[in-house]
């Protein structure tokens, strides 16, 4: 037996920008999941699925409202008021383009000691995202980010026949996954946004270094619970699972060329007092990060069926989330 559903989504923009001629939000989406039975035995069962998406928005609405800031060195106006929901200004269209893939295998095999049950995943996606990030009409500060992702993970538990005096699952759990993130600006120049309360930062080459952020994980898991039947209306259950995960990061920023504003036609490089570079201020290197954590969690819980259709039950657990690394950090 199997399923295929597809789901498409567009749209044409009603939001115009007055700086560069263009409409948005457009969007662009499409998704599709196809799954399949097979029972290939009495007592063995296969499941797969696969799922895709792929979805781009072009344009952002963005509407300024009221300003006070004035205009810049340059003369522009960096964030000029329109009366007018449907329009607004930005020198760079925000963009979205993301493509996602997911595959599930499950597979089913009913024993005399129980059911074990095998579930084997993997799943990806790739994302490229363009941002007006000062929200001005004039290139004080854009970005493109591109991110990717990968994970892959298999289960294996097997769970007891139910209806005896002990109810019981045991199983395992392994997970890998990396995740690459890169930042470029694109534009950077504050003062063209107006006076701020900022380093007036700007680039003086047309270098653009991405930022590296590197991220590789790994954790397994085992876990055990079992339920008893203290009477014929009153249960106690158990449960203890044990995790150990690591991580591993590279992570790089560098700011070539960068330098501060002193005037309209004037670019400090340097503190003048120190001689230190202001590139290397804003530049790190963190190669060979390392975390690694373990963690042993359980959980209680009492059950009461006070009549046929109604039950009391209270329950108490431990709980555990890794840590990891900052990827928006950006000082030194």
């Amino acid at each position: 037996a199997g399923r295929l559903a597809v789901r498409y989504e567009g749209m044409d923009g009603w939001w115009e920008n007055e700086t560069l001629d263009e409409e948005g939000p457009d969007k662009d989406n499409l998704f599709l999941r196809a799954s399949l039975l097979w029972e290939a035995s009495d007592t063995l069962e296969v499941i797969a699925k696969y799922e895709h998406g792929d979805f781009e928005v072009l344009g952002r609405p963005q509407v300024v409202y009221q300003s006070d800031q004035p205009v810049n060195f340059l003369g522009e106006e960096p964030f000029p008021v329109i009366d007018d929901h449907d329009r607004g200004a930005g020198d760079v269209l925000d963009t979205d383009d993301t493509e996602l893939d997911v595959a599930l295998l499950t597979v089913n095999w009913d024993a005399a000691v129980g059911t074990l049950t095998s579930i084997t995943g993997y799943a990806t996606y790739d994302t490229v995202r363009q941002t007006n990030s000062d929200i001005a009409a004039t290139p004080a500060l854009n970005r493109i980010q591109e991110e990717e992702y990968d994970q892959f993970s298999q289960e294996v538990r097997l769970v007891s026949p139910g209806g005896e005096t002990l109810d019981w699952i045991i199983g395992a759990y392994y997970q890998q996954s990396e995740l690459d993130v890169s930042k470029t600006n694109t534009d950077l120049d504050f003062l063209r946004a107006g006076p701020l309360s900022v380093p007036p930062l700007v680039y003086t080459t047309d270098e653009r270094i991405p930022t590296q952020f590197d991220q590789e994980s790994t954790s397994w898991a085992v876990f055990a619970q079992g339920t008893y039947a203290l009477t014929s209306t009153l249960r106690l259950g158990l449960g203890l699972r044990y995790n150990e995960e690591e991580k591993d990061l590279d992570k790089v920023t560098g700011a070539t060329g960068l330098g501060a504003r002193a005037g309209a036609n004037l670019i400090v490089l340097a503190n003048p007092a120190s001689g230190i570079l202001i590139e290397d201020l804003r530049s790190h290197s963190f190669p060979g990060l390392e975390r690694d954590e373990e963690k042993l969690t359980w959980s209680a819980n009492l059950q009461w069926d006070v009549g046929d259709d109604s039950m009391v039950y209270a329950s108490v657990s431990t709980g555990f989330k890794g840590g990891g690394f900052d990827e928006s950090y950006s000082n030194s």
